[in-house]
């Protein structure tokens, strides 16, 4: 998967493989369905180019934590509409080919959450929103 968008951005900010700033929207960084972890992670993968791919190890090796935490908020990020993950099939063979993830500066939906068991499968609108966080259930 080469040059292929996977970080869609909301604003007009400079893009690209030399922007030396970020521009995010408010209502992400205010969004009290994300933890600060989420929004960091985030945060970082908007400053990258549009066609950056993310990768969970590679992230959990350059910032301090684990991979597991990693996880958690690209977790939190999925269920709250940040972030897609999506499966790529061979159509010749149909087979699994591998996964990639797609980042929005603007959530899929603005209210509520999905549910945890959809994480690996594509948004799709008439999906069942929870109102509280599968993630963060005591």
């Amino acid at each position: 998967m080469r040059n292929k968008t996977t970080i869609f951005k909301d604003g007009e900010g400079k893009k690209g493989d030399n922007a030396r700033y970020a521009q995010i929207n408010n209502d992400l960084l205010n969004d009290k369905r994300l933890s600060f972890q989420a929004i960091g992670i985030i945060c970082h993968l908007l400053s990258k180019p549009d066609y950056w791919k993310p990768d969970v190890k590679l992230m959990s090796k350059q910032f301090p934590g684990t991979e597991g935490k990693t996880r958690k908020g690209i977790d939190e990020l999925i269920v709250t509409g940040y972030m897609e993950m999506i499966n790529e099939y061979d159509k010749e063979n149909g087979r699994f080919t591998g996964k990639y993830y797609k980042v929005y500066e603007k959530p899929l939906f603005e209210v509520g959450f999905r549910k945890l068991e959809n994480k690996h499968k594509k948004f799709n609108a008439n999906e069942e929103i929870l109102n509280e966080n599968p993630i963060h259930k005591s």
